[in-house]
């Protein structure tokens, strides 16, 4: 199934803290998060559709439901997961 005939959730993937004053750099988020992607997807797919934002370090995915996963993918710089979500 081509990714662009499923229906991609993206946000950014921030660290969390159990400290109530931290704060979170948004300019540093270099991973983004893709979900309700086709079981059918592969990491490869997931590579070819987003390469174009930037240059990928890696990406990881993993079974999100009984019909759909999830995949964190990670650039090389934060150029390229800025451009990853505009495609929402």
């Amino acid at each position: 199934i081509p990714l662009d005939q499923t229906n991609l959730t993206l946000g950014a993937v921030t660290e969390t803290s159990a400290t109530a004053n931290w704060t979170i750099n948004a300019s540093n988020i270099r991973t983004v998060k893709v979900s309700n992607i086709s079981l059918a997807a592969s990491e490869r797919d997931i590579k070819e559709f987003f390469s174009f934002s930037g240059d990928i370090q890696y990406v990881e995915m993993r079974r999100e439901t009984e019909n759909a996963q999830v995949a964190y993918v990670t650039f090389k710089d934060t150029q390229g997961a800025d451009t990853a979500i505009l495609l929402t």
